[in-house]
């Protein structure tokens, strides 16, 4: 019955409406598949895993998505590492939801994780099942007119918590 439901509910989002075209997190999707199959790939690829939670609402959570999306090969933040968005929304706003993906990786994680605030970022190593966080309010870089991240401070942080999971 669960994968049943795991098949029909991003077709009944889309039927109901729900359009995530030109987002950044795929909110109309199933979020534990998202996560499921970039998993895999980083297996298959033998890389490490970086997992960004958030929203399309969230200025900071723009400011990962522009450093290690967009401009990832100038940046070279995660290396090799397979990059994954998983959105987390209010319970209403979300179909299906991320908070399950986020609860299995803070389950890998022997640190407690806050999930108070986003954007949450987390290193997964697929192999051993081991998960690092990174606290992103370290790492900001926030002017009187915009919000984001220091991106030397992102690539430090980010090969920690790779060397963490190891």
């Amino acid at each position: 019955m669960a994968l049943f439901l795991s098949f029909l509910l991003p077709l009944l989002s889309f039927a109901a409406g729900c359009d995530d075209t030109g987002k950044i997190y795929r909110h109309c999707q199933d979020q534990k598949q998202i996560y499921e199959e970039a998993l895999k790939k980083a297996e298959g690829e033998n890389q490490m895993m970086l997992v960004s939670f958030g929203a399309d609402w969230c200025p900071w959570c723009r400011s990962l998505h522009t450093l290690m999306v967009v401009e990832r090969e100038s940046h070279k933040i995660a290396g090799k590492a397979v990059i994954e968005e998983i959105a987390l929304y209010k319970d209403q706003d979300k179909i299906p939801s991320g908070w399950a993906v986020l609860d299995e990786v803070a389950g890998y994680s022997k640190a407690k994780v806050d999930k108070e605030g986003i954007p949450l970022l987390a290193v997964v190593n697929p192999k051993n099942k081991k998960a690092s966080f990174i606290d992103t309010s370290k790492i900001e870089k926030n002017t009187k007119v915009s919000k984001g991240h220091d991106v030397k401070k992102l690539a430090s942080a980010v090969k920690k918590a790779m060397a963490a999971v190891k």
